[in-house]
């Protein structure tokens, strides 16, 4: 490839690569095994019900560090024993999740960052079975 060809290529991908260097979280979320086949006793699947408190309570803690990123993200509720494993996970995982994003990006771009996140509808649709519509 001679050095015309080279440079169209050089420009799109330290764009590309621009772009992609600011904040960013996503829940990986792991199932415990002891809630892989279980049902509770309303017959709902105790993997639901980790998948459901795993993400309100990650969620929930994008939408309070958003708003004061000093504060600490709630981990505990009531429930099946797989449900409160949900909750607790998913509080940690995001709290330990934003406080990398702090250490890398700074107090104010990850706030900023975690408004964004919190105003999107996803945000408002996972956190509302554990804390209402109106949260």
């Amino acid at each position: 490839m001679n050095k015309i060809m080279k440079k169209p290529l050089i420009i799109p991908v330290l764009l590309l690569l621009v772009g992609c260097a600011g904040p960013k979280l996503e829940y990986t979320m792991k199932i415990p095994t002891e809630c892989g086949n279980q049902i509770s006793p309303n017959g709902e699947p105790e993997k639901k019900r980790y998948t459901t408190a795993y993400e309100a309570f990650w969620w929930q803690c994008i939408k309070e560090k958003s708003e004061n990123i000093n504060k600490t993200c709630r981990i505990a509720c009531s429930g099946t024993p797989c449900a409160t494993f949900g909750c607790g996970d998913g509080g940690l995982d995001a709290e330990n999740q934003i406080s990398v994003l702090i250490t890398k990006f700074g107090q104010d771009s990850s706030q900023e960052y975690l408004r964004k996140l919190s105003r999107t509808e996803e945000c408002k649709e996972k956190t509302k079975y554990y804390f209402g519509e109106r949260n």
